[in-house]
């Protein structure tokens, strides 16, 4: 069991008192909103900017993110306070409650810890890619899942395949399965279509650089060039502000890129002005699938390669099998960027209220695609866990 306990500091912030009283309250059982534990994070961050050495900060950084349902970051917070000072007896409360709870050994995680964040974050991957060698993908889950939050503190960290799969199995049981599925599409809606400029500029930032984009990239520039034709349509569903098509546009050798034309198709009003701004070279229209069968816009009638990024994972679905039927229709190559370990799965499975991870093997043979390869991410991240590329088995 975790203990809970902070000494007030004699110097201390008054900007901790947020993230103190976020915290008491929900020991104490009160609900407390998503804004103000994002307030409690904000609060934490400025916190540890001001004041590198001190362990008050660090412990008290590592209750948030316990309560906001990250436990590794809360871990590798309370080491942080004892590497600053070994003596600091509430974070070493709370850290060898942390590795009880799940057998882990202090000694041997401090020692890891001591060689930084990023050290930790690579021994998890490394064992994640050591176990999907094996052909354990679900197991190996758990370290992406670790990896991942370890150096995301101020996200919720997602749960583990497996575990993901048995509650998946209870909201069934318990009649809320499909509820759940609302309650995660409608979050994402309201999320990405309410994004505005400097949102949209954030994200090209983070995604830009995100090494399993650059790896999505690389797996079409591979597809393109591998079918030695004169052309190549390209088109990304829901390409945002069409920073992945920018990306294999820039890999591919550049006798290759006059070769080939690049379309997009993109709900939010503000990526898609960034996208004509900054990438002309993207034909890109503002709609949603359904615009695929309108004949409106520059959606083209046959796709030698669609490319399909971190998209099904927040549609519904119903959405899902309606894209894919009409993808079957029109597509002779599709590329999916996605948390991909539900591949062969019965069933849909919602990862806490974040994304939904599909059963894609059985809707893509139901649109008329075979898989051809999986491909896990070299560097995964919570919502990537790899590629699939599907071919068009119908005449």
């Amino acid at each position: 069991m975790v203990a809970f306990n902070f000494t007030v500091p004699q110097d201390f912030d008054p900007d901790m008192t947020i993230p103190l009283l976020l915290c008491k309250s929900s020991m104490e059982g009160n609900p407390v909103p998503v804004p103000r534990w994002k307030e409690a994070i904000a609060k934490c961050r400025g916190l540890r900017s001001r004041h590198p050495e001190d362990p008050a900060v660090f412990h008290l950084s590592g209750l948030v993110a316990f309560f906001i349902r990250n436990p590794e970051a809360a871990k590798a917070f309370c080491g942080q306070a004892l590497l600053i000072e070994p003596g600091y007896a509430d974070a070493r409360q709370a850290l060898e409650g942390y590795l009880e709870s799940e057998g882990g050994d202090m000694d041997a995680y401090m020692e890891k810890l001591g060689k930084g964040v990023e050290f930790l974050r690579k021994e998890y991957l490394d064992q994640a890619h050591r176990l999907i060698g094996q052909g354990k993908p679900a197991e190996a889950d758990r370290f992406i899942q670790k990896a991942c939050a370890v150096v995301n503190p101020d996200q919720t960290a997602l749960g583990d395949y497996a575990t993901c799969v048995a509650e998946a199995e209870n909201l069934m049981r318990i009649g809320r399965f499909g509820q759940a599925m609302e309650q995660i599409v409608r979050g994402m809606e309201g999320l990405w279509t309410g994004m505005d400029e400097d949102a949209v500029l954030r994200t090209v930032e983070t995604f830009d650089a995100a090494p399993d984009r650059r790896q999505f990239a690389a797996l079409v520039c591979d597809l393109i060039e591998s079918r030695k034709a004169a052309r190549t349509t390209v088109f990304e569903l829901g390409c945002f502000a069409g920073f992945n098509l920018n990306l294999v546009w820039e890999t591919l050798a550049a006798e290759t890129r006059d070769t080939v034309s690049f379309y997009g198709l993109e709900p939010n009003e503000t990526a898609v002005s960034y996208c004509r701004k900054h990438y002309p070279f993207i034909r890109i229209h503002r709609g949603t699938h359904r615009n695929m069968t309108s004949g409106a816009g520059p959606v083209p009638e046959r796709v030698d390669i669609c490319l399909v990024s971190r998209v099904f994972q927040v549609l519904h679905p119903r959405d899902v099998a309606v894209i894919m039927g009409l993808l079957g229709e029109r597509a002779d190559c599709l590329v999916i960027c996605d948390d991909i370990l539900n591949l062969d799965g019965d069933f849909p499975v919602p990862r806490g209220s974040l994304i939904i991870v599909h059963e894609f093997r059985k809707v893509l043979e139901k649109a008329g695609f075979r898989v051809d390869d999986v491909v896990f991410a070299e560097v995964p991240d919570r919502a990537c866990t790899g590629f699939i590329v599907a071919r068009n088995s119908r005449p």
